[in-house]
């Protein structure tokens, strides 16, 4: 599909429900252009009833004819402007945006983990501006302009077909040289926006690790590194943009050679007689007006451009196809019990599959049965693929080859709706809005279900331990706004934040992924104590380095390099396993060096 079928499809999709008023904005513009061509003229009507020595009384009912048009001019203009503020512009904006976010929310979790926020926030921001703009030029601007000069040129070649027909090739010429002008910078003027973006995501990853910089004393370091990014990107913008002003230029040169020749033409047809004062002064005015609307073509085609090129990239980043799909014929599971069964599970990542084939998996043959209620810990070096069976686990993805099966259902064929709302997974960086507490608890409930947790949070903060930070927190407590990212709170309060998150699901499976690895002695012994209350009559699984929390699982499955190395409880490991002896020997180890 072309990149102009692309945009025309998303286009529809996006302002479909704006048809409406859009053709009723297409009627305001018409009139408007009627009312255009009428002034000259009138204008030429003028004089020639001056040079015809007419009575004054009709020189002077065509001024007011002109002053009628022009009271006509500003009630359409009053009008318009009011339907785009209440029918287009803001609708426009909000459906566009919410447009972007539902399509990003249908996408896997495991396809936002891999994304880069701030590149996306930039291409989002973007994208959607540029999809406004773009319609909005369209509208407002490139409508006008052709719908004046196919009027203009329509009736110069009824009135004076010679001048019509010159005009119409001076026209011809124009767009001819602009849609050249336009193939030939395209590709350049994409790599220009797409360096910008990577300027704006340095720009944004400064901005979020300004605690780093600070602390080590990088700040001239980071600004001159940013400033260099900065200086390529503009310099190779102003090589392009001054090579594309030279060619734009050109197209002006002929529209005013063409202009200057429609002249001539009309003053030679006025010396022979063919066409009066008045009427020379009729199509001198429309094809100055013809010709102003051309010369703005220039800045116009250059937002044009400048449109097309991020709405590419934002329509590539939105047009994904979701990593994990709904089944149409998928279980709604009311009650998990909890049995969960990998069977010769065999994983790649997108990033590592070409031409259909794994180049490289990360998961290979991963087989191991976890029972309803049973405490599994997952360990293993850096990297031996621990997360990827849990980002499967919560369908991130589907695995490549295997299956993955919940109380004997394919969890391919479960309802993805039903089945978040009985799985509960802390992770090792608790996301957080810059909102209330409570509302950081209650995001991961359904909104009609909020009334019935509210009358459990007191109980879901005391067992996740909240309520032993309550008196620093002051009389707020629950209506404590933390802060963006949770500021406000230690580590360990965001991890037991993140754990009240969980249980006021009530959920049948709780997942813990290196929740303790970040923090102090004390805060973590709260999140054990935390961790142990949540875990009671759940199927658990927790991914640790820490011997304490890894000792109390009923079993522990060691991963090696994608592959299940071994499986059985602490006790059996040690005896049987040099994997699993070296892991406890280094926390040993560790501990003893501190």
């Amino acid at each position: 599909m072309s990149k102009f079928a692309r945009f025309r499809e998303y286009a529809k999709a996006y302002y479909s429900p704006f048809y409406g008023p859009m053709m009723l904005l297409f009627c305001f513009l018409l009139v408007n252009q009627a009312v255009a061509v009428a002034s000259p003229y009138i204008f030429g009507r003028i004089v020639d009833a001056i040079i015809s020595k007419e009575s004054i009384q009709v020189a002077l009912g065509f001024v007011l004819g002109l002053l009628g048009l022009s009271v006509l001019e500003k009630l359409l203009n009053y009008t318009q402007g009011i339907l785009e503020i209440k029918r287009l512009d803001y609708d426009v904006a909000r459906h566009i945006s919410r447009s972007s976010l539902e399509k990003l929310l249908k996408l896997s979790f495991g396809q936002h983990v891999g994304e880069h926020s701030g590149l996306m926030q930039a291409i989002l921001k973007q994208g959607e501006g540029a999809l406004k703009n773009m319609v909005n030029n369209i509208i407002y601007v490139l409508l006008p302009l052709v719908l004046q000069v196919v009027v203009i040129t329509i009736v110069l070649l009824w009135m004076s077909p010679i001048i019509g027909a010159l005009l119409s090739f001076g026209i011809l010429l124009f767009v001819g040289l602009a849609y050249m002008t336009n193939r030939k910078f395209m590709g350049r003027i994409k790599d220009v926006q797409e360096m910008n973006r990577q300027v704006e995501r340095r720009y944004s990853e400064v901005l979020r690790n300004f605690p780093l910089i600070k602390v080590t004393g990088r700040e001239a370091d980071s600004l001159s590194d940013w400033e260099a990014r900065r200086l390529s990107a503009d310099t190779f913008a102003k090589s392009v943009w001054t090579r594309y002003s030279l060619f734009a230029e050109a197209r002006f040169v002929l529209a005013d050679v063409v202009k200057c020749a429609v002249i001539a033409m009309g003053v030679y047809l006025v010396y022979r007689g063919l066409h009066t004062t008045g009427e020379l002064v009729t199509v001198l005015g429309w094809s100055s007006s013809a010709f102003a609307q051309l010369n703005r073509v220039g800045s116009l085609q250059r937002r044009i451009v400048e449109d097309i090129g991020n709405i590419d990239k934002y329509v590539e980043v939105v047009s994904q196809d979701p990593a994990v799909k709904e089944s149409q014929n998928a279980v709604t599971l009311k009650y998990i019990r909890g049995d969960i069964v990998f069977h010769q599970v065999h994983f790649a990542y997108p990033s590592d599959v070409k031409n259909g084939k794994s180049v490289r998996e990360t998961l290979t043959d991963v087989s191991f049965t976890i029972h309803a209620g049973e405490t599994v810990a997952l360990v293993g070096q850096s990297g031996a693929g621990k997360t990827t069976i849990v980002n499967l686990l919560l369908r991130g993805y589907d695995p490549t080859d295997g299956q993955i099966t919940i109380d004997g259902h394919d969890l391919r064929n479960i309802s993805l709706s039903a089945y978040c709302e009985q799985i509960g997974y802390v992770q090792q960086q608790v996301p957080l809005f810059d909102d209330t507490l409570r509302f950081n608890i209650l995001c991961g409930l359904p909104v009609e279900k909020h009334a019935e947790a509210l009358e459990r949070l007191e109980m879901v903060a005391k067992d996740a331990c909240i309520d032993r930070f309550f008196d620093r927190l002051g009389a707020d407590k629950f209506g404590t706004v933390v802060g963006e990212r949770g500021v406000r709170l230690s580590g360990g309060e965001q991890q037991r934040v993140g754990i009240a998150r969980a249980l006021i699901k009530n959920p049948r499976i709780l997942i813990f992924d290196e929740a303790t690895s970040n923090l102090d002695a004390d805060s973590e012994s709260v999140i054990h104590e935390a961790t142990k209350r949540a875990l009671k009559g759940r199927t658990g699984i927790i991914i640790a380095h820490r011997l304490s929390t890894v000792v109390e699982a009923d079993r522990i499955i060691v991963v090696e390099r994608g592959r299940i190395a071994d499986i059985g409880t602490h006790k059996e490991l040690l005896g049987r396993s040099l994997n699993y002896k070296s892991l406890v020997e280094k926390q040993i180890r560790a501990l003893g060096s501190l």
